[in-house]
């Protein structure tokens, strides 16, 4: 009987120059597809974390504008049909009149009575526009409707009010 016997020793061991450069080209497709859903979920968070600030933003400045309008109030600044960049009215029965809200810079500013005016929104937001109309109804005497609007992240956002003079 003959027996055939085979020798491994002529055999190579380990990897091929070609295997190791398949392995890493997928193993840099797969880092790379990884680190680009990585970035884009960063973004996407940081768009939705500011989209919150910014409307959060906004309703805290709509509703300073709407509890300066809560009331008996009389409309000093703009004047019957104009309008202008600043408001300034007075309160019945409130201790601190006037009461001035203004844009200054980037900065809404809200003063009352002689006090130092306070910024009312977050320095991280700018405010790009602020806007008061003050409205005559010509139907009905003494009552004016103040229309209220201003634009962060070129957003606008506005409120009406029917004022009793």
């Amino acid at each position: 009987m003959i027996r055939y016997s085979i020798e491994f020793s002529n055999l190579k061991k380990g990897f091929l120059l070609i295997e190791v450069l398949i392995y890493l080209a997928l193993f840099g497709i797969i880092v790379g597809g990884s680190v680009s859903v990585f970035y884009s979920l960063l973004e996407s968070s940081e768009k939705v974390n500011k989209d919150a600030l910014v409307s959060n933003e906004a309703e805290f400045i709509l509703g300073k504008i709407n509890w300066m309008l809560s009331g008996s109030v009389i409309i000093e600044e703009p004047s019957p049909g104009e309008s202008g960049n600043k408001l300034s009215l007075v309160k019945n029965n409130f201790p601190d009149n006037p009461l001035v809200l203004e844009k200054v810079d980037d900065d809404i500013l809200l003063q009352r009575g002689g006090d130092e005016a306070n910024i009312l929104n977050n320095s991280l937001i700018r405010i790009e526009d602020l806007n008061f109309e003050n409205i005559i109804v010509p139907t009905v005497p003494e009552q004016n409707i103040l229309r209220a609007s201003f634009v962060i992240a070129s957003t606008t956002y506005h409120t009406s009010r029917l004022i009793h003079e």
